[in-house]
């Protein structure tokens, strides 16, 4: 978090001692202009929040009330005040401003003690959706940065799409100078497209494998009605995109209350709606909306959709029919669904990793410890098989740190979390 003096970065423990130490004698300003919202750890949409106070007069003193160090702030994008407050009180992303930053390109300084601080390589804050490439690559969304990381095989990271501001420019240009909105889904397709569902500006963004970057659905309207469907995708409105499945016939895209397909041609169809889902199940609630979470297309062509509202698990078969796979055992039903490049199709309920079929789902594996970490939870997964997976947690619960782990079902590694 930056002083609004354009002071230093101050980070983790250093933010936490300056709270305990200020915390009764500085008193809580904030500018009007400055609306501030928090990221919901569950489905991470913005919710505004009622500050008690905030004030960051220097680098010296820096005082947050009201909030606990799991909340991510994040100036809403509509704001207009020159000032900035930090992205996370837990962790801050250094900053970067041009496109040719690398794993290579750090930042430094000097702490409070007068000791030089060692340098930190570009990382995610929060990771969250993953992909997976033939070559053994991970891509990684970070909505908390707004950036989509591409993660080595030695584990440091490249910014591929993003430049940490809020924001809907820079198509048709590098996707490193193009700006992002609350990234929270990933797909890579066959021919090395990397498909980014932008939730924050109701977009489906491209990132070509020449580095470029461009809308392939939604017009940046947030009607959650079926706006548009039977034409062109780019013109259709498509309400928050939670979630994308690439598939050989088309790109499917979970967002408000339905599954869109966009075809040959760029044209937009409804692949499953609400009277699809509250008909899959008499257990099904007739007046509740399924919300879809997440999305993956196995080989077959069968259709599974995680309903966050419901915690319901369906499919929709090859065949068209519907078949109601069960409920969430996790109190936040936010599971994530995947395709590997194998063609198995699993998804993650709480700390549990399950493989999924067309008529059935089986628990894969329970993860609870991994390397050093003694509490690890996957929300992300993506990988070849179920012997070479990754998957990641968040660390907004506060019960971990941001980590990412690979590995097989019953052997994951840590390969990097949060830098302390």
């Amino acid at each position: 978090m930056n002083g609004a003096s354009g002071g230093r970065l101050l980070e983790g423990d250093e933010v936490r001692r300056r709270l305990q130490a200020v915390m009764a004698s500085v008193t809580p300003t904030l500018p009007p202009e400055s609306v501030l919202y928090r990221r919901g750890a569950a489905r991470r949409r913005r919710r505004r929040v009622l500050l008690t106070g905030i004030a960051v007069p220097s680098a010296a003193a820096l005082s947050v009330v009201g909030l606990t160090f799991a909340d991510t702030l994040v100036r809403h994008p509509d704001s207009t005040s020159g000032s900035t407050v930090g992205q996370s009180a837990t962790a801050a992303a250094p900053a970067r401003s041009s496109a040719t930053q690398s794993p290579s390109a750090v930042t430094s300084g000097v702490s409070s003690a007068g000791k030089t601080r060692p340098p930190v390589l570009p990382h995610p804050t929060q990771p969250g959706a993953l992909a997976a490439a033939p070559g053994g690559g991970l891509y990684v969304a970070d909505p908390s940065t707004n950036e989509i990381y591409e993660m080595s095989g030695a584990g440091t990271f490249t910014v591929v799409a993003g430049t940490g501001n809020a924001g809907s420019s820079g198509d048709g240009g590098p996707a490193n100078q193009a700006e992002l909105n609350d990234p929270t889904g990933l797909a890579l397709a066959s021919d090395g497209t990397l498909y980014i569902a932008d939730r924050g500006n109701n977009r489906v963004r491209a990132l070509k494998s020449d580095g470029t970057i461009e809308t392939v659905a939604g017009n940046g309207m947030a009607n959650p009605g079926p706006i548009g469907l039977g034409g062109d995708a780019t013109q259709t409105a498509i309400a928050e995109p939670t979630a994308i499945a690439s598939a050989p016939d088309g790109l499917y895209i979970a967002a408000a209350n339905q599954v869109l397909k966009v075809g040959a041609g760029g044209v937009v169809s409804q692949a499953l709606g609400p009277v699809q889902f509250r008909g899959a199940d008499p257990r099904f609630p007739q007046s509740s909306e399924c919300d879809p979470s997440a999305v993956a297309v196995d080989a077959a062509g069968d259709v599974y959709v995680a309903c966050a509202n419901t915690k319901y698990l369906l499919v929709r078969q090859a065949s068209g029919a519907i078949r109601f796979l069960g409920a969430f055992a996790a109190e936040k039903a936010t599971s994530t669904l995947a395709q590997l490049l194998d063609g198995t199709v699993v998804g993650v309920d709480g700390g549990t990793i399950i493989r999924l079929s067309d008529a059935s789902r089986t628990v894969a594996a329970t993860v609870g410890q991994v390397g050093s970490l003694s509490y690890f939870e996957p929300q992300g997964i993506a990988g070849a098989s179920l012997q070479s997976l990754y998957v990641d947690q968040d660390g907004a619960s506060g019960k971990g740190p941001a980590a990412i782990a690979q590995g097989s079902l019953t052997n994951l590694t840590l390969r990097w979390q949060t830098p302390t």
